[in-house]
């Protein structure tokens, strides 16, 4: 049997080690039980622990008041139930509170990892990835965005009746001016007339014959001499070339023998010869008698002669929509006809136009009338006059419920539209032809605005004079976009320090004078590619339709045809060579 080593302390002192057999003394004052009684007396002190007496009156011990957490939300303040950290009844609480904020934090750091990986991709793309274009070359196109309107014409308008009847002769043509109580048309009965002519040409005769045969010497002699002398010259002429002659020649010589022989018959019937007075007064009293049969009408205010009346020239300006419908429908869609050459007392006869203005009264729906303002020029295409374009004033606009009234004044082009009461139009510039882009070629950039004189020539290349910091000066080349009468617009890139900027200061090369860059102009251009690189170049838009432009032909526009432009600009930079670009 082995010893177990000793204690330091106990081998110190050489104290023996082994335990001694430790019993338990009995306590004089206990008393003893049997099992029995001991489980019995046990079970009674159990049941006594539940019988508590209480003594109502002892005084009652409040609670100490609990801490209170003082909250401001806003303009509210309140108080709540201050919790003890070293409660133990909130220790769960606590450990939630825990896991819930390292939870919180792992998902923001979580969050913030992904952002910085798709961060750097997106910049590591962008700066290995070359942007692919496409292109096309610039061609000539038309583009109509017409919308057809129909619209009836009014002006202010006279219409004279016939004061008799007979065959009409008009003094005034179509569309000619007359002035006031100008003569505008003859009516006459030719029937009367004729004959009454009949009778005169036979006075004429007859008077031609008495003077040939008188003795004495007329006072109109010598008149009758050069007469005779213009019948024999025309002969001659005829005789002498009527090999060549055609039949319009015919025509020409017998209008000037009617005209010779008519002029020595008007002097016969004027010369006082005793013994043809009587076949003279004959004479006088007939010529009296064709006017008598003859009545000229005349007008009376001045303005523009038409013969050309439909019955509606008394409609004004003053009609709702329900009218405006109605007369479209019944009125014609040919032209009105000249009147016939005949009269008849009491019917309409001619219509004077006064002044030089008129109107076109149409009715568009009200959504549609919007952009359209009363006071400004607007742009009317005539459909049915080969799309004549005419300048408008809209003078009124009136909204009836679902459509609205719109009164255009024209003051051009009366004449064109005599014979025109309703007619087919479009507003605005609708229409152009000229060089065709597609809309998403366009971009807009910056210029910055310099005035002409501070701009020279250095080099071979324009420029300015950009004041440094220490107060020296620089030639600063720029790019013209734009040149105005006293501005010039030159590019502005925001990237490139370089060049001019906003807010720079330049100095005048002549006067010395300082001048700050504050003025921005926005202008729209494309990119070519012909020479190799991203070349930018303005334009200017006449008309779109939403995918197409047509631009203008002007110097807004420096845009040519087969220019090569590039219709998906983005991502694509100024002056980028063609090679670091993809081409689809």
């Amino acid at each position: 049997m082995t010893k177990k080593p000793l204690n330091r302390k106990t081998a110190k002192k050489g104290v023996n080690t082994k335990r001694k057999k430790q019993t338990k003394r009995p306590n004089p004052n206990s008393e003893t039980y049997n099992l029995e009684e001991y489980r019995q007396k046990k079970q009674k002190k159990q049941a006594g622990n539940y019988n508590v007496k209480l003594n109502y009156n002892r005084p009652q011990q409040t609670p100490p008041p609990k801490a209170k957490l003082r909250v401001v939300e806003g303009n509210n303040t309140y108080s709540k139930d201050k919790q003890n950290p070293k409660n133990p009844q909130n220790a769960p609480r606590r450990r939630r509170k825990r896991r819930f904020n390292k939870a919180q934090r792992d998902m923001m750091i979580s969050l913030v990892g992904v952002f910085l990986v798709v961060f750097v991709g997106v910049k590591l793309a962008q700066l290995y990835a070359k942007p692919t274009i496409t292109y096309q070359e610039v061609a000539s196109g038309m583009i109509d965005n017409s919308e057809i309107i129909s619209g009836i014409i009014i002006r202010k308008e006279s219409v004279y009746d016939s004061t008799s009847t007979g065959d009409v002769h008009y003094v005034t043509i179509e569309g000619e001016k007359v002035k006031k109580d100008g003569a505008v048309a003859v009516i006459a009965d030719n029937q009367l007339i004729s004959s009454t002519q009949g009778e005169i040409k036979q006075l004429d005769t007859d008077i031609s014959q008495v003077q040939d045969k008188r003795v004495d010497v007329s006072d109109y002699q010598q008149q009758l001499y050069a007469l005779s002398d213009d019948i024999n010259t025309e002969l001659t002429k005829y005789y002498k070339q009527q090999d060549t002659y055609t039949l319009q020649n015919l025509y020409s010589l017998r209008d000037n023998l009617d005209t010779i022989i008519g002029n020595k018959n008007y002097i016969y019937a004027s010369d006082d010869f005793q013994e043809d007075w009587d076949l003279q007064q004959n004479r006088i009293d007939l010529s009296d008698k064709i006017d008598s049969y003859q009545n000229t009408v005349v007008a009376e205010v001045a303005g523009t002669v038409s013969y050309k009346i439909d019955g509606y020239e008394d409609i004004s300006l003053d009609m709702d929509y329900d009218t405006y419908a109605s007369l479209l429908k019944e009125m014609p869609d040919e032209n009105m006809q000249l009147s016939a050459s005949s009269a008849v007392e009491g019917e309409p006869l001619f219509k004077i136009i006064e002044g030089y203005t008129w109107e076109i009264i149409t009715y568009i729906k009200t959504q549609e009338s919007l952009s359209y303002i009363v006071g400004e020029k607007i742009t009317i295409t005539i459909n049915q006059k080969n799309n004549m374009q005419l300048t408008g004033t809209i003078t009124q606009k009136t909204t009836d419920e679902d459509y609205t009234k719109l009164v255009l004044e024209v003051s051009t082009n009366l004449n064109d539209f005599l014979s025109d009461r309703k007619i087919s139009f479009s507003l605005g510039d609708t229409s152009a032809e000229g060089l065709k882009i597609p809309i998403s070629a366009i971009i807009e950039k910056h210029t910055l605005l310099v005035p002409n004189d501070y701009i020279f020539m250095e080099g071979g290349k324009y420029g300015v004079l950009q004041v440094q910091n220490n107060g020296t000066t620089k030639f600063v080349q720029v790019n013209r976009q734009t040149i105005g009468e006293t501005y010039t617009g030159i590019l502005q890139d925001v990237n490139d320090s370089s060049v001019i900027q906003l807010y720079d200061e330049i100095k005048h090369p002549e006067t010395d004078e300082i001048y700050t860059v504050g003025r921005i102009e926005s202008i729209q251009g494309v990119y070519i590619i012909n020479d190799g690189y991203a070349n930018f170049k303005k334009i200017k838009i006449a008309i779109d339709n939403g995918e197409y432009a047509i631009l203008t032909s002007d110097d807004s526009t420096s845009l040519k045809r087969l220019d090569q432009v590039i219709t998906n600009p983005k991502g694509v930079e100024e002056n980028q060579l063609i090679q670091n670009i993809e081409n689809k």
